[in-house]
């Protein structure tokens, strides 16, 4: 999925990100790209988990083979049914950190 987000970004092998400013302890960059990062990864697997699991005890789910089942398949829905938004968000990310 990645490498089909990538095909967007013109130039994409020679970005990178800016390790000097990630690591300069002064600078905001490390923190935006965390926190960017989340809201495109994490936000959408906690949605996914809290959308199906249906039950309390959400580590439980999790760690079940059925729930992994059930998990994979719905990332793959909400990546062709939102995958449009999903590489507009990744292309923006991209752009924003990679220079």
């Amino acid at each position: 999925m990645r490498a089909h987000f990538d095909n967007l970004i013109s130039g994409i092998e020679i970005l990178s990100f800016d390790t000097r400013k990630y690591f300069d302890t002064k600078d905001p960059y490390k923190d935006k790209l965390i926190h960017s990062f989340s809201q495109l990864v994490y936000t959408t697997t906690i949605e996914i988990i809290r959308n199906n699991s249906g039950v309390e005890n959400v580590n439980n789910w999790i760690r079940a083979e059925k729930g992994q089942e059930i998990f994979l398949n719905s990332l793959r829905n909400s990546l062709v049914t939102d995958g449009f938004t999903t590489s507009e968000k990744y292309v923006d990310f991209v752009k924003h950190f990679k220079a």
